[in-house]
């Protein structure tokens, strides 16, 4: 070989390896995806059985509040926890653990014949199941810049994908197969991860050969608990993290509003026949996965300052039209325009606030930014059940268009046009 020849040969052989690194990561991401579709999937199943179940062993609904509360504070507390054992051991193992743990709860609480086992079924999904959480992380080691917020909402798309299969399953087979189903769909999805699934990008790798000298096992989730209130004060010193993660906590609680009251509307608002009350939510399902589709063509045409700005006027404008709502095809309407908006809303912030953070913090940074999620599950189901008990739908949503434009006021310093693009272009 001539040396001419060897620029030629080294050139070639460097696209090469780009070409298959890319198509490495590519696969990951497509991987990611499919395991939080099946993940979801096996929760949409659930969610009509858990109201059958608690009424089988004649549970109460201040018992079942509480366990709905106690399940979000155990979710507010181990969304860090995961998270972080995630920049430790590596993503992979720890979406095991999380399919794992969520198969034996699903479980048990298929067969369920006490509170007691429902409580407990119910505190191993709240300690164990982040695996969107793990998934957010997975897409922020994989992808960078405006791909990030795009592979966000491709995670939004299988959630909502998921639960527009889920839920219409269960309705058409009968809720009392729903459990076994979900534990085999929980199985798959094991395998998927555990053969096919690995923590391949150079982030991934750079965490896992620097964290050896660390604790592991029980002792880093004990670790990791004792630290995580300190992780979020360090997180907060970061650029728009306190706007955004205040934000997103009021954001939350509409999110929480909307969803602990979506089925009682349906039912007792507008008078639909429980056995359709699955197609309901699956239809909800439908409005998510287009949702996500519209956010990947807008997001190629809208900066992120833009969106940021579009979605809050649509969500709080929609919202307020929804409290004078009175018919149920009004409302199947309206419906579309919230989904999409906080669709587009949650991207982008979750987008900006993921970028300020370097690869090896970004488990810990998902999961706090899930804890600060999760409060919304302890308080919404509350306040919105008074809401919608003293007021109706009018002092529910009336309520969500408030919370809805409060939060804006919170994060829209952090989500300024200069500091979204400083960050950005770190």
């Amino acid at each position: 070989m001539t040396n001419n020849a060897w620029p030629f040969f080294f050139q070639a052989a460097h696209e090469s390896l780009m070409k298959a690194t890319e198509q490495q990561r590519k696969h990951s991401l497509w991987l990611v995806y499919l395991v939080v579709l099946l993940d979801l999937m096996g929760v949409g199943l659930i969610i009509p059985l858990i109201t059958t179940v608690s009424k089988s062993v004649q549970m109460s609904p201040l018992t079942y509040g509480i366990i709905s509360s106690a399940y979000a504070f155990m979710q507010f507390l181990f969304n860090p926890v995961m998270g972080h054992m995630s920049d430790i051991h590596g993503r992979k193992k720890m979406f095991l653990v999380s399919l794992a743990g969520t198969a034996i709860a699903y479980f048990i609480l298929g067969t369920a014949t006490t509170a007691i086992s429902i409580f407990f079924s119910r505190m191993i999904v709240g300690v164990v199941k982040q695996t969107v959480t793990l998934a957010r992380a997975a897409v922020s080691d994989l992808c960078e810049g405006e791909e990030r917020s795009i592979a966000f909402g491709n995670v939004m798309i299988a959630v909502s994908l998921a639960f527009m299969i889920g839920p219409a399953v269960s309705s058409f087979l009968g809720q009392e197969y729903s459990a076994y189903i979900s534990v085999m769909l929980y199985i798959i999805d094991f395998l998927i991860v555990y053969f096919f699934f690995e923590d391949e990008s150079p982030v991934a790798k750079e965490m896992l050969d620097t964290s050896k000298d660390r604790k592991g096992g029980l002792a880093t989730m004990w670790h990791s608990l004792k630290k995580q209130f300190k992780n979020a004060r360090e997180i907060y010193k970061k650029p728009m993290a306190a706007g955004l993660l205040n934000g997103r906590l009021v954001q939350s609680l509409v999110t929480s509003l909307k969803r602990s009251t979506y089925s009682l509307i349906v039912l007792d608002v507008f008078g639909l026949s429980p056995q359709y009350l699955g197609y309901v939510i699956s239809y909800h399902g439908i409005i998510g996965v287009f949702s996500g589709l519209a956010l990947n063509v807008i997001s190629r045409r809208m900066g992120k300052y833009s969106r940021y700005w579009v979605s809050n006027v649509l969500l709080s404008g929609a919202m307020l039209v929804t409290a004078w709502c009175t018919e149920l095809t009004g409302f199947l309407i309206i419906v579309p325009f919230i989904s999409f908006s906080q669709t587009v809303l949650t991207t982008v912030c979750i987008s900006v606030f993921s970028d300020g953070f370097e690869g090896g913090q970004q488990g810990l940074a998902m999961g706090v930014w899930g804890s600060f999620d999760s409060v919304g599950g302890v308080v919404g189901p509350l306040v919105g059940g008074a809401l919608f008990q003293y007021g109706g739908i009018w002092a529910l949503y009336i309520g969500g268009t408030a919370l809805s434009v409060w939060s804006f006021f919170i994060s829209k310093e952090a989500m300024s046009r200069e500091l979204v693009e400083d960050v950005t272009m770190k």
